[in-house]
């Protein structure tokens, strides 16, 4: 059971509570499962739409054919 994440990267798992009460373990989890990890894509790829929409539509045309195509400024003009 997941209980805590005490620390980026790591998942806090704890067994039913005995006794003794020992420390559960600390498992690093897989980078790919990490929620931050998930979301980062998304968020850039949304952050950066947004920014684009805001230029002039030749700025907007430079920025895409520069990302897109590999043109430089220079084929560009």
């Amino acid at each position: 059971m997941i209980s805590e994440m005490p620390t980026v990267g790591l998942v806090r798992v704890s067994m039913p509570s005995d006794a003794d009460h020992e420390q559960a373990p600390e498992i690093a989890a897989r980078p790919d499962s990490r929620p931050d990890r998930i979301c980062e894509p998304r968020e850039l790829k949304s952050t950066l739409a947004r920014a684009i929409e805001k230029l002039l539509a030749r700025y907007q045309r430079v920025a895409f054919l520069y990302d897109t195509n590999e043109m430089t400024m220079t084929e560009i003009g």
